[in-house]
């Protein structure tokens, strides 16, 4: 006679091995995103620049050719098309390459930008990613200082220097009220490296005011550069 034990044992066994299966099926069974070495492209270029190559590579490691079906982009900074040596099929084992134009147009420091493309015979898309390091003519280390209410005047200072190695000077700092804030500009090095302490007069009320800091870039784009002082109560 067998053991309700025995039974009981046997069903376990069974049970076990079968997700054992079923786990080692999908760990094998590839997907749309493997296909996909990185799904990152990480670029370096100038603020003026204009379409600006980008490109990811991927294999098909399915059975069946791959065709891309279409494009969606987060903006008009970035386009996309499938360039497949001569075909609109990925052959099983074949490699294809997805490229982009990317035009950085007024953003400055690290921009993140997507596209998604989407095969034909798959209803979810992937999701490509351009990672573009813009810099400035001029850089600015803080472009926001908070002060909390009843806290202190402490002075806060910001530090605008060359971005691309360029030349260039402060002509003005404008927008505030004298009344308002101190602001002293500090020069550490001619034409490369500035300071700027600014002090609040007074803490007792929330206002918000902003500081045009106004250069000699030859980017125009950098001309003017904005800083935004907060007195808020938390």
């Amino acid at each position: 006679m067998i053991s309700r034990g025995f039974w009981l044992g046997n069903t376990l066994a069974v049970l076990f091995f079968s997700v054992c299966l079923v786990y080692a099926a999908a760990k094998e069974t590839p997907t749309l995103d493997s296909a996909f070495s990185t799904t990152t492209a990480r670029i370096t270029t100038t603020s003026n620049a204009v379409n600006v190559p980008v490109e990811w590579t991927f294999t098909n490691h399915s059975t069946e050719p791959m065709a891309v079906e279409k494009f969606d982009e987060s903006c008009g900074c970035l386009s996309g098309q499938a360039q497949l040596q001569g075909t609109d099929l990925v052959e099983p084992g074949k490699t294809g390459v997805i490229r982009a134009n990317f035009t950085p147009g007024g953003y400055r420091g690290i921009v993140r930008k997507s596209l998604h493309v989407r095969f034909v015979g798959h209803a979810k898309s992937v999701e490509l990613i351009v990672e573009a390091s813009i810099p400035s003519s001029v850089e600015i280390s803080n472009r926001e200082l908070v002060w909390v209410t009843g806290k202190g005047t402490k002075t806060q200072s910001i530090n605008i220097t060359t971005g691309t190695g360029e030349d260039f000077n402060i002509k003005s700092l404008q927008g505030v009220p004298e009344s308002l804030f101190q602001i002293i500009q500090e020069t550490i090095t001619p034409k490369r490296h500035y300071r700027i302490h600014i002090t609040p007069l007074s803490v007792e009320t929330s206002d918000i005011q902003t500081l045009q800091i106004h250069t000699d870039s030859k980017d125009t784009r950098d001309q003017v550069l904005p800083v935004f002082m907060r007195i808020c109560k938390t």
